[in-house]
């Protein structure tokens, strides 16, 4: 499907101790990018790829579940595996969602 059909969600953890969730196409290339800035050294822990249409709701639920430790924007004062709970949790939860509404249909 390519970049299109597909964006992948990721969970970046830093040795800062903080957590960023977040939607890119080409996670390695926005780990590069944030990797010039950060003066700590970045991880990419888990990627996921998920529908287009789906992403934003996914992205947005783990940032609500997680958001008592939000510290900025996308970053989170959260273990590793807490955010990749979060993340998947969040995936269960929409595709739940998506798939009571295509049998109500």
């Amino acid at each position: 499907m390519g970049i299109y059909g597909k964006r992948y969600l990721y969970v970046m953890a830093s040795e800062a101790g903080i957590c960023r969730v977040s939607a890119s196409t080409g996670p390695g290339a926005q780990l590069n990018s944030l990797q010039l800035v950060s003066d700590y050294a970045l991880t990419v822990i888990e990627t996921v790829q998920v529908p287009v249409g789906t992403a934003n709701k996914v992205k947005a639920r783990t940032m609500e579940l997680l958001k008592g430790a939000r510290v900025f924007g996308e970053w989170f004062k959260v273990p590793p595996e807490t955010a990749v709970v979060a993340l998947r949790l969040a995936m269960a939860e929409i595709a739940g969602r998506s798939t009571r509404g295509q049998a109500n249909e």
